[in-house]
């Protein structure tokens, strides 16, 4: 069973029960999310809430689509173009000290120590489509290049 955000937030912030229900409310009322919500209450800060979105994304294979989130040029120059082709994952983005990396299979242990070798940051493992990762590798790296070509 997958936890509610509520839940994951509350191993980061000290929220009751009653915090969760207020923040609720409020969600209500606002229709923000509900992380945005808990900080704009002062009941969490920003590292609370990426804290517990890690652990939502790595309790579920969440899977996003790159063409609705893009890719973040930075985030894709902290990684050399042969380990993300030889390996078939691209950084999507740089937060926070995270590196959000999609892949279009889970990595084995390999790939996952080079990639780890490569950053010095915490890494979330996101999926996309295979045709997407490779279509985004094929865009942003030309054949001849050896850096990242802009969108």
């Amino acid at each position: 069973m997958q936890l509610r955000f509520g839940q994951l937030l509350s191993r980061f912030a000290p929220l009751s029960d009653h915090d969760v229900d207020e923040i609720l409310e409020e969600q209500k009322a606002t229709r923000q999310l509900f992380g945005d919500t808990a900080i704009s209450l002062g009941m969490a800060q920003p590292e609370h809430v990426w804290g517990a979105w890690i652990d939502q994304v790595q309790a579920s294979r969440i899977e996003i689509d790159l063409v609705k989130v893009g890719i973040d040029t930075q985030a894709l120059s902290m990684l050399p173009k042969e380990l993300l082709q030889a390996h078939e994952f691209i950084p999507v983005r740089q937060v926070a000290g995270l590196l959000v990396v999609a892949v279009s299979q889970p990595l084995d242990e390999h790939a996952l120590a080079k990639l780890a070798a490569a950053v010095h940051r915490k890494i979330v493992i996101v999926y996309a489509q295979p045709g997407q990762v490779r279509t985004a590798l094929d865009r942003y790296f030309a054949k001849s290049a050896s850096e990242p070509v802009a969108a």
